[in-house]
């Protein structure tokens, strides 16, 4: 699993990708690898049975909806930042064929799909947005840090990039940290359970576990949730790993507020990747999870790609805004994450 991961991030990402069109060929790439990784070692998440069958329970059809609600809220946040900031710059016209300027490059997977920075200068100020940490300030030092600036393409050959772009990062995300991480997770929770149960530990665990009551061994026993929790801590983590900020020359407030956003990403991340693996583990299939990342990501990062054709280069900004965008978007994912766990508590066994 971790070479797998070695493998697939080399390919998702020379974080100096010239384009928008280079990240997503990058994207692309990393997408392919990682349907033949999950082909070799979980085939059994490549399927679509189960899943209509999935989408006709309550919990699922409830965990979409505020996944869904969550993107919407994004989108309109962001498109209201972008407004207001090009509103600061004097012009709202001049938001589609903005040219943003490029100061770092790259994106990782949910960076193409989760926290996005770009911006539109104009009339002595400058509006920074960041999507998925969406933020607009305006003043002279405003800089633009984006990945991948396409301002030189129409409209339409930035929607098109966009789906591109989305549909990818849904395919490799979801293929690794949910078609590969799920399965391998929970062969190695159920190893760990069978060594236990036999008696085949170390005399601390040992004692540990008959010292359990029958619900505490039912639930350090529920294979599903186990497997769903360490999906989306990994996601979280991975997703403040590729977005760490330079604090140079930043003052204390402005450091506070990417500490926080760093810790808000990770949140946010982690209980998209929660909420997924239980998608798909009940369903047995991980292309739930991608045409809802997809979805997702479609509608979350809409806004700034279409209005500059940028990508982002980092998850903490600094902004206020930022952090308020992801206080609104996490609290739209707990009862999503309510409702997957309402299902992912009774999977367990029964207590033995």
């Amino acid at each position: 699993m971790v070479a797998a991961y070695i493998l697939v991030t080399l390919l998702a990402g020379p974080k100096l990708a010239e384009s928008l069109g280079a990240d997503v060929m990058w994207t692309c790439l990393a997408a392919a690898a990682t349907l033949i990784l999950v082909l070799l070692l979980a085939p059994d998440s490549l399927r679509w049975r189960g899943l209509g069958e999935s989408l006709k329970e309550p919990w699922v059809r409830k965990a979409l909806c505020w996944v869904g609600i969550a993107a919407l809220l994004g989108l309109v946040t962001n498109a209201a930042i972008l407004l207001l900031g090009s509103g600061a710059a004097g012009d709202v016209t001049a938001l589609i064929g903005a040219t943003p300027e490029v100061t770092s490059g790259g994106i990782f997977g949910e960076g193409a799909a989760a926290g996005s920075q770009s911006a539109v200068a104009g009339a002595g100020a400058q509006a920074a947005a960041t999507v998925g940490g969406g933020s607009a300030v305006a003043g002279p030092e405003a800089q633009v840090v984006a990945s991948g600036a396409t301002d030189d393409l129409p409209l339409y050959a930035r929607a098109l990039l966009l789906v591109a772009c989305c549909f990818s990062t849904a395919v490799f995300e979801e293929g690794f940290f949910r078609g590969i991480v799920v399965p391998c997770a929970a062969r190695r929770t159920q190893m760990e359970i069978q060594a236990l149960q036999q008696g085949n530990v170390g005399l601390v665990a040992r004692e540990t576990y008959s010292q359990m009551t029958p619900e505490e061994r039912r639930e350090a026993s529920n294979v599903p949730y186990s497997a769903a929790v360490f999906s989306g801590l990994l996601f979280g983590v991975v997703h403040i790993m590729s977005g760490m900020p330079n604090f140079a020359g930043a003052d204390m407030f402005a450091v506070a507020l990417m500490v926080a956003e760093g810790l808000g990403k990770a949140v946010q991340a982690g209980m998209f990747g929660y909420v997924m693996a239980a998608l798909m583990l009940r369903s047995g299939s991980v292309f739930g999870p991608m045409v809802a990342h997809f979805l997702f990501d479609m509608l979350y990062f809409a806004p700034v790609v279409l209005a500059t054709g940028a990508l982002p280069a980092a998850y903490m900004t600094g902004a206020p805004s930022d952090v308020l965008l992801l206080a609104i978007t996490i609290a739209a994912l707990v009862p999503a994450m309510r409702a997957a766990s309402s299902w992912l508590k009774d999977a367990g066994p029964s207590a033995e």
